[in-house]
């Protein structure tokens, strides 16, 4: 699996199964999310592209 932050997904998935706040891993996807769009632009912006290419209004939002 590959790490980033030093955590894999497998250890974030249980993150997310326990009892507490799930706070902590979506802040971790903003962070992720972050490193990505900062060190990939193309290919971040190529995949928020394609997980909306059937919505053009939200892709007028993205592109913008």
């Amino acid at each position: 699996m590959r790490k980033l932050s030093g955590l894999s997904w497998k250890n974030s998935l249980t993150i997310v199964s326990s009892n507490g706040s799930h706070a902590a891993f979506y802040g971790l996807i903003a962070c992720w999310t972050a490193y990505l769009k900062a060190h990939y632009p193309d290919a971040f912006m190529a995949a928020l592209m394609t997980s909306d290419y059937d919505d053009t209004d939200r892709l007028a939002i993205e592109i913008t």
